[in-house]
């Protein structure tokens, strides 16, 4: 079997080296790893580029994209069985890819997540998060027990469901999404054991994000879940974003209290700009302003 391996970087000069090595380092070898610097105002570019290894195959942005658009970038290029994610900033144990690929062929999956060691910048462990074996069943009960960057997923399975959904471009939790497009077409289960480490890092992409876009963003895989386990085809599926917004938009000011006047008002703006001929949202935005 062989494993592509990939890692989207962005300003990650820190750490880059360090999570390049993590995977060369592995006990399977019959791999190449796909690296793509984001457009970084730092030296990851240079430290990628230095590193001679013919396994190491660079894709660099000439401008930065995204982490959305940079992973699938880079899962379109793989060649590998299967697929296998890495942020920049984190690391995998050195049996990772051999663990992940016996659970997988033991179990006659489709893909499997690992539990996760969490490190601080110094390398340190902070504690391990465990999660339940069953993704789906998790999924079904509204719980979302993975991390997306442990995963590996057979390559035929991306090339059935797709990259992630561009509805989540600059917004996270992309992988959210794309976890329970695998968990209801394909089997998908959590390996009982810490083999890749997160790492807490305030600078990391995901970090950025505001408490808006977060909340947004999440409310919008929670919506597509219950549509899911509803047995209906999705707002995205049929290609009903413009729907999906306006109730992720609808819950927003239904929920932000009178503490988060900001919040509501900035739910109630981009809810009218999301359908601006759609009089049920001037209906809300008098009921909220009232």
């Amino acid at each position: 079997m062989t494993f592509s391996i990939i890692i989207p970087a962005y300003n990650a000069e820190r750490f880059i080296e360090k999570s390049i090595s993590s995977i060369l380092n592995q006990t399977l070898q019959d791999f190449e790893i796909l690296l793509a610097d984001d457009g970084s105002t730092d030296n990851t570019r240079e430290i990628i580029d230095s590193l001679k290894d013919p396994r190491i195959k660079s894709f660099h942005n000439s401008k930065n994209i995204g982490y959305l658009k940079t992973c699938n970038k880079l899962m379109l290029l793989a060649s590998g069985d299967y697929i296998v994610f890495q942020d920049a900033d984190d690391l995998s144990l050195p049996t990772r890819l051999q663990e992940q690929l016996s659970f997988i062929e033991e179990n006659d999956l489709d893909a499997c997540g690992t539990w996760v060691e969490r490190i601080d910048n110094d390398d340190k462990q902070k504690e391990i998060h465990e999660y339940p074996t069953n993704i789906k069943a998790s999924l079904l009960n509204g719980k979302f027990n993975f991390v997306g960057g442990t995963f590996m997923v057979k390559r035929e399975v991306v090339k059935k469901i797709g990259t992630y959904h561009e509805y989540f471009n600059r917004i996270g939790f992309e992988d959210y999404y794309w976890t329970v497009l695998i968990a209801f077409n394909y089997k998908i289960l959590n390996i009982q054991k810490a083999l890749y480490c997160y790492r807490q890092n305030n600078d990391s992409v995901s970090s950025n994000f505001s408490n808006f876009t977060r909340d947004f963003s999440f409310r919008s895989v929670l919506v597509l879940l219950k549509q899911k386990i509803a047995g209906e085809r999705d707002y995205l599926e049929t290609k009903n974003s413009k729907m999906l917004k306006q109730e992720v938009f609808e819950q927003m000011i239904a929920n932000f209290s009178s503490k988060n006047k900001r919040y509501k008002r900035q739910a109630l703006f981009k809810c009218l700009l999301n359908q601006p001929f759609y009089l049920k949202n001037y209906k809300i935005l008098i009921r909220n302003i009232a």
